[in-house]
């Protein structure tokens, strides 16, 4: 198990380029847990991750009150939490046919946190639900503005 790593290896900013499930972790004002999960993400480079979220979130106002947060998600061979600063594009994400917008998570610490002798062989799957057309439309306009270099 690595650990207290502050970047992203280039293996797994190469991995970060799409759909990815991953579980957002915030805390709010009262200092109560809340996670969520996302899948539209990005990694720009070893230092900063983007990801789209709704503006009706609780993480939305958990970052305004708390901007320290935790991402964690498992691909082919880490378990990583990564723990960072979160700033929230004030911006919606264009050319969506409703709001989302695009939170950057400034990394400051990168653990694998798989438990000793085991190893992730694949990623967690899921399915979209909606129509495959607006899946494609919203994936492109979501990508775009994710991938944009900083």
């Amino acid at each position: 198990m690595k650990t207290d790593t502050n970047a992203l290896s280039p293996a797994v900013i190469d991995q970060l380029q799409g759909e990815k499930l991953m579980f957002a972790v915030t805390a709010n004002e009262d200092n109560e847990i809340y996670s969520t999960a996302i899948s539209w993400l990005a990694a720009v480079n070893d230092h900063l991750i983007r990801f789209a979220i709704s503006p009706k979130s609780p993480l939305i106002r958990n970052i305004s009150q708390r901007p320290k947060m935790q991402i964690l998600f498992a691909i082919p061979e880490h378990t990583l939490a990564i723990t960072g600063t979160a700033r929230v594009q004030s911006d919606p994400i264009p050319d969506m046919p409703f709001p989302m917008l695009c939170v950057e998570l400034a990394i400051n610490r990168v653990d694998d946190i798989m438990f000793y002798g085991g190893v992730v062989t694949s990623e967690p799957k899921y399915m979209k639900t909606y129509a495959a057309d607006l899946s494609k439309k919203l994936d492109t306009a979501i990508y775009t503005a994710l991938r944009k270099p900083e």
